[in-house]
């Protein structure tokens, strides 16, 4: 169901007459997502004793929180299923987890998010400001293991939208419109978190939010197709990126500053223009 087309991961047209179209893709992911999203949102704010969320709440709405961390999984799987088939979806899932990979990808996956989450504190002292906190340095890496192991099992969002979504925009549009659009899709999709009560977990705004997400969106795209559509290369990178930031603890709900995470998404930065370039490039050669 997938082609590599100048470097490029493109979906091929469904088989059912019927299928179910990129846009409602999208549509079912955020129905299925923003659904347990709402009932997580419901519960924070009624253990907050906030009178009307208490009012509504009710423990059997409690499974749907569920939806919020699988809805884009059970999404790709139904379209999968739905537009190709079970033997089209074998097929997808062999691809989307192939190991025989080159070992510098690997490497390059498994480094990148460490240097550049290493390199926030450093360059914070440098900048005449606290540096991290002593004992961070002896732990970081067991943090780090632990976090990552538990975003590999529970965060599955990479399978829907690198591994379905951007091969089907790939297909009708530009590399680089296809993983802007896609890159757009995933920031709007994580909106409800600043919803929270108190704001995002991490302790950051909208604003560094989105500087953070699209040069990530741009990097795990490029690698995605220079992985010939390796989907468990992208989940490492995704997870990689959550799991550094959050041992080296460069959040603001850590830090009590916004020092560190603008640093971070400086560095983002570096690697993410040229995830853009590459893809701009691409066109120009499939022309």
């Amino acid at each position: 169901m997938l082609v590599v087309d100048h470097g490029i991961v493109r979906a091929q047209p469904a088989r059912n007459r019927r299928a179910l179209g990129i846009t409602g893709f999208f549509i079912l992911a955020f129905l299925l997502s923003w659904t347990g999203a709402g009932a997580v949102l419901l519960q924070s704010y009624a253990a907050a004793e906030a009178e009307w969320a208490a009012a509504y709440w009710n423990d059997g709405f409690a499974p749907l929180a569920l939806l919020m961390l699988f809805g884009p999984l059970l999404a790709a799987i139904s379209a999968l299923l739905w537009n190709y088939g079970p033997g089209g979806s074998w097929r997808f899932l062999k691809r989307a987890f192939r190991l025989n990979l080159r070992l510098s990808a690997w490497l390059g996956v498994l480094a990148l998010p460490a240097v550049l989450a290493a390199s926030v504190w450093p360059l914070v002292t440098l900048a005449g400001e606290t540096a991290a906190p002593p004992e961070l340095w002896p732990n970081v890496v067991v943090s780090a293991a632990q976090i990552g192991l538990f975003y590999l099992v529970i965060n599955t969002e990479e399978i829907a939208w690198r591994g379905y979504a951007l091969p089907q925009l790939q297909a009708r549009l530009s590399p680089l419109t296809a993983n802007t659009v896609l890159t757009l899709v995933w920031l709007v999709f994580h909106l409800p978190l600043f919803a929270m009560p108190g704001g995002h977990p991490a302790g950051y705004g909208l604003l560094p939010f989105v500087f953070m997400v699209i040069p990530i969106g741009f990097v795990m795209g490029a690698v995605f197709n220079r992985a010939a559509g390796s989907v468990l290369i992208v989940h490492l990178l995704h997870q990689g990126f959550n799991a550094w930031s959050e041992a080296w603890q460069i959040f603001p709900v850590f830090t009590n500053s916004s020092l560190q995470i603008w640093v971070f998404i400086a560095l983002l930065w570096i690697p993410g223009l040229a995830a853009i370039a590459w893809l701009a490039a691409r066109r120009r050669i499939a022309a």
